[in-house]
């Protein structure tokens, strides 16, 4: 009886053990695919403008 307990008990260490390399290794590749630059994609009809910036702008702005 006391080898199946020490069994579980090695067992839960091996599987927390595992888990937080699984969780390490998905989180630097989610990482690493967020640090790229920002893609802007857009389709304009006739007879209309399409603006893109990185922030905030204006348009038609009175001064």
């Amino acid at each position: 009886m006391e080898e199946i307990i020490n069994f579980i008990k090695d067992h839960q260490m091996l599987s927390g053990s595992i888990g937080v390399i699984v969780v390490a290794i998905i989180s630097f590749f989610i990482s690493s695919k967020s640090k790229g630059s920002v893609m802007q994609k857009q389709k304009n009809a006739n007879n209309s403008k399409g603006y893109q910036a990185g922030g905030d702008i204006n348009i038609n702005e009175k001064k």
